[in-house]
């Protein structure tokens, strides 16, 4: 902006210069080249004190033989107004020279430019204050994004290293479980065969029993095996198997569970929505539905999936979209679903899931 403000000023001097009474002579012409000149240097290249003495020199001896050269004055302004605490010494540094250079028709024109440049290097000046603002605050937005993702990668990693370390312990556990019971039980039974097999020829009956017992020993040794692999397998409760525990862990109200069709092809994503959704449903039954009774039915088929959630309480005959509605209906928009609910007589929410991508988006624009 500073360039552009400048461009107009050198563009309004040389117009003057080149439409005056008389042709610009050669030392004019170097007069404004040499002005030129130095304004670029200390603009863009070389912001010195001794440089914006010199450019004021300038215009003042230009000024004495052109008084079109006072319009260079205003070149000026952006360093004054910077310096705050010099403001009106430097104004009076601009102005003072022009009254003794022009008449007092021509000073009245200048001061009207003179304070028309003032307010536009002021609204620049503001302009690059709120620019550089802005890009301290991208700086340090990008530092934080940047701190915030040193974080992260800091907290995967340690995440990392403790799921190592708890699968070293696990491992060292499992190691030690197997050699302090199966395999001193296997060290035992190996004992037993060697003595069976020395008696053999001496005492057949005692061989025998010792052949049994160690038979006996491998069976309870071979159901510890099974035991310790079982228990390294993570029980996994099944989606229905988990609505049904959150339904009959709720005692506010009666509560009717009722399912229908085939739930074995839903999968574990639509079951956490399902999940999630019940939750959330009996949440709001236990907080503001005074409900005596409750109801909840589950049908699927092949392409969909549908919940049924009611209940006889005081309903809501102007439904307000809550924390809790909008999760539902985000979980379920997600998934091309859809969520009705109902405020008339008690609550009703109607969810429908579609089980493949052909249903997907189906029901996506008719929440309601």
């Amino acid at each position: 902006m500073i360039y552009f403000y400048q461009l107009i000023l050198f563009c309004l001097l040389g117009y003057g210069l080149v439409t005056g009474k008389n042709a610009p002579t050669p030392v004019e012409v170097v007069c404004f080249l040499l002005l030129i000149v130095v304004n670029l240097l200390k603009t863009r290249y070389l912001p010195r004190k001794w440089l914006t003495q010199s450019e004021w020199l300038l215009i003042l001896l230009f000024g004495i033989n052109q008084p079109i050269f006072v319009i260079g004055f205003a070149l000026l302004l952006p360093e004054t107004l910077k310096a705050r605490n010099r403001l009106l010494a430097g104004l009076a540094f601009l102005i003072l020279p022009i009254l003794f250079m022009l008449d007092f028709p021509h000073i009245l024109l200048f001061l009207i430019f003179f304070g028309v440049c003032c307010f536009f290097v002021s609204l620049i000046d503001r302009l690059q204050e709120s620019e550089r603002r802005f890009r301290k605050i991208a700086d340090d937005e990008r530092y934080y994004i940047y701190e915030l993702e040193k974080s992260k990668r800091q907290i995967l990693q340690q995440a990392e290293r403790r799921t190592r370390l708890a699968e070293l312990k696990e491992r060292n556990r499992i190691a030690r479980n197997l050699h302090d019971t199966i395999g001193h039980t296997i060290a035992g039974l190996y004992m037993q065969l060697q003595a069976a097999y020395k008696v053999r020829e001496k005492n057949l009956q005692k061989s025998d029993e010792l052949i049994e017992k160690t038979v006996a020993g491998l069976s309870d040794a071979l159901r510890m095996v099974h035991d310790t692999a079982h228990d390294l397998i993570p029980a996994k409760t099944s989606g229905l198997e988990r609505v049904r525990q959150l339904i009959q862990s709720f005692h506010y109200c009666e509560l009717s569970f009722a399912c229908s069709g085939d739930m074995k092809d839903i999968p574990e994503r639509h079951w956490e929505i399902i999940e999630a959704n019940v939750r959330e449903a009996l949440t709001n039954i236990f907080k503001h539905s005074e409900a005596t009774k409750a109801g909840i039915e589950l049908n699927g088929n092949r392409h969909f999936v549908r919940l049924f959630i009611h209940d006889n309480g005081k309903g809501a005959p102007v439904v307000q979209d809550h924390l809790g509605l909008n999760g539902m209906k985000e979980r379920v928009s997600k998934m091309g679903g859809s969520l009705s609910v109902d405020g008339q007589s008690g609550f009703k929410i109607v969810c429908i899931l579609p089980l493949t991508k052909k249903e997907s988006g189906l029901f996506a624009d008719s929440h309601r």
